[in-house]
């Protein structure tokens, strides 16, 4: 896939086919591939692109925090980028977040908008999944690198340096709220 710097980094994208462009946002994972196959059966009539969020694939990955304005603002700079004045948006989950960002943020970018399988606030359910797959993630970090995410000390984890905060992971219980 091709690379563009847009603004401080550098974000892969794809991009097929001519006509209304339509742009679609990956969700948590935030890889382009997850669309696919949309942009080739869009591609027929329409200027498809897809991208990988910075952070994955093979987009830049900076260490800083990442926000879902940073993310859309991102997005509209890759539209710059590209030539792309307004564009038909698509947003799958996190993308869907996205995109709720590029409607009133940007209005004069966004031809349509079309939000699949996102939300449109968090509520307390939605932040323990959050929390949770940020602790699932740390786990696999912890069993897949050569440092540990939680000390900061190199090696893998070990009970002397994470046990306290290992013991805190496994403490909290997620259950889904009963209704």
């Amino acid at each position: 896939m091709p690379v563009v710097k847009v603004g401080a980094v550098h974000l892969s994208y794809v991009e097929k086919g001519s006509g209304d462009p339509i742009l679609f946002i990956p969700g948590l994972i935030g890889l382009a591939a997850q669309w696919s196959h949309q942009v080739d059966y869009f591609a027929e009539n329409y200027r498809a692109v897809a991208f990988d969020h910075r952070g994955v694939g093979g987009s830049d990955k900076p260490v800083h925090e990442y926000t879902t304005p940073l993310l859309a603002e991102d997005a509209v700079r890759l539209l710059d980028t590209l030539g792309i004045g307004q564009a038909h948006i698509v947003g799958a989950s996190t993308g869907g977040a996205i995109a709720q960002v590029l409607g009133p943020d940007y209005p004069s970018r966004v031809r349509s908008l079309t939000l699949v399988s996102t939300w449109a606030r968090p509520d307390a359910y939605y932040r323990r999944v959050q929390e949770m797959r940020k602790r699932v993630l740390r786990a696999w970090v912890w069993n897949h690198t050569s440092s540990c995410p939680l000390s900061g000390l190199p090696g893998r984890c070990s009970s002397e340096t994470c046990w306290p905060a290992s013991r805190r992971l496994k403490r909290r219980r997620w259950n889904r709220p009963r209704r």
